[in-house]
């Protein structure tokens, strides 16, 4: 079954800019990245504080909610 896209908005931290782009279901977070010009190596997260971030390659249809705000972020450094 064919379903309607979703239109989310996408906030680039320590930027300020936010675009409102449009998800299909089979978008994955690297999808949604491009479609907002953001760095290959940053990564999509649904809080600024990346307390939930996205795999490149995951597909994220059944997470979003219609007018959802997202947060494309540098990934968090590793270690100390």
């Amino acid at each position: 079954m064919w379903k309607h896209p979703k239109t989310v908005t996408v906030s680039k931290v320590g930027t300020g800019e936010v675009q409102e782009v449009e998800v299909t279901p089979q978008d994955t977070a690297q999808t949604i990245l491009t479609k907002v010009n953001a760095s290959s190596s940053m990564v999509l997260a649904t809080d600024p504080q990346r307390a939930k971030v996205f795999a490149s390659d995951e597909v994220i249809w059944d997470f979003l909610e219609e007018g959802m705000e997202l947060y494309s972020a540098p990934p968090m450094p590793v270690g100390c």
